[in-house]
């Protein structure tokens, strides 16, 4: 037969509500959420920096793609309908690239101005602490103390 669990009691109970941000010092981890928003939104930065760096890789790689067989397309004695396949691939692959350019053109431009102004709205540094971190931690032990304290008279 089965042993019962003993989901619910009080010492379960406890132990589910015991990193809460109400208890005594549970509002560590807001606060270490603060400082890993200002990671997180650099770690953002970085991803679209990267990608708008493919995206001009790949246009660049488009656009030589396009003038080589461009240029090829112009020597060969090829006619009809195959050069004018050909020249349609080689024109679409131009457009493409612009594409891509306008892509990486936004991401590198207004995309991480936003985010770095948002960041820098948002968070400011002291010597080694965010200043937001700083004043949550503050905030949360004014607030707490004297619930602390009588907490532990009691």
């Amino acid at each position: 037969m089965a042993q019962r669990s003993n989901a619910g009691s009080e010492e379960d109970v406890g132990e589910l509500f015991s990193d809460c941000f109400w208890e005594i010092k549970g509002y560590k981890q807001i606060v270490q959420r603060i400082d890993d928003g200002a990671r997180l939104t650099d770690g953002l930065a970085q991803l679209i920096s990267e990608r708008a760096e493919m995206e001009l890789k790949y246009a660049k790689g488009l656009k030589q793609w396009s003038r080589k067989w461009e240029d090829a397309t112009n020597k060969s004695p090829e006619c009809g309908s195959l050069e004018q396949v050909m020249k349609s691939m080689t024109a679409e692959a131009n457009e493409t690239a612009d594409v891509h350019l306008d892509v990486r053109q936004k991401l590198s431009g207004a995309v991480l101005d936003t985010i770095k102004h948002w960041k820098n709205s948002n968070y400011q540094k002291t010597f080694v602490k965010w200043k937001q971190t700083v004043a949550a931690n503050e905030g949360f032990e004014k607030v707490q103390r004297p619930w602390a304290k009588r907490f532990c008279e009691g």
